[in-house]
């Protein structure tokens, strides 16, 4: 039984036991190294070695938080990449639910934040994007961290969008009839 498999891994001192264990990390290098975008999102399980702590380990520490820091950053981008395509090819709730999902990963990352309100916009939820320029907004000026141009356009955009009247959604838009008797 168990006594056997032990005695039979100890060996002499020369030998080792080496067993490969899969990640959620490995996982999602490899499908980002394979450009497969959607596996990526699937295999990254959040922060990595979050919450852990080694006593005495602080080099390890640093380096767990700089891998973190990595990581979180490649998800946004492959989170980027799959919210594009999901938006080209029109599904429009899986593009918010990925944009949503960066934004609550890195909701330190303008780039995220962005993403969502695109997504939001492209669905034509006007309102949950109005929603998230204002808490977008309280977060620079609590942090006092100043908006990228695309971020200042971007809100821009979402507020001016948020002023049209729903009932007129070309309201704006004016279409030239003159001179098109044929078409009709």
């Amino acid at each position: 039984g168990f006594w056997e498999v032990i005695a039979s891994l100890q060996g002499d001192a020369d030998e080792h036991v080496v067993a490969r264990v899969s990640s959620d990390r490995d996982a999602f290098l490899a499908a980002l190294d394979r450009s497969e975008y959607a596996v990526a999102l699937d295999a990254y399980g959040g922060e990595f070695f979050e919450g852990f702590a080694a006593p005495g380990g602080a080099e390890f520490e640093q380096w767990a938080d700089a891998e973190r820091t990595r990581l979180r950053a490649l998800f946004v981008r492959a989170a980027e990449a799959g919210t594009r395509a999901l938006l080209a090819s029109g599904h429009l709730r899986d593009a918010v639910f990925v944009a949503r999902r960066a934004r609550e990963s890195a909701s330190g990352s303008q780039l995220a934040w962005r993403l969502l309100l695109e997504a939001q916009l492209a669905a034509d939820d006007r309102v949950s994007a109005l929603v998230q320029v204002d808490q977008l907004e309280q977060w620079l000026a609590r942090d006092e961290i100043e908006p990228d141009k695309a971020t200042t356009s971007l809100v821009r955009l979402v507020r001016s969008e948020s002023k049209r009247d729903p009932e007129r959604p070309d309201e704006g838009l004016v279409a030239e009839l003159v001179g098109r008797e044929r078409e009709f």
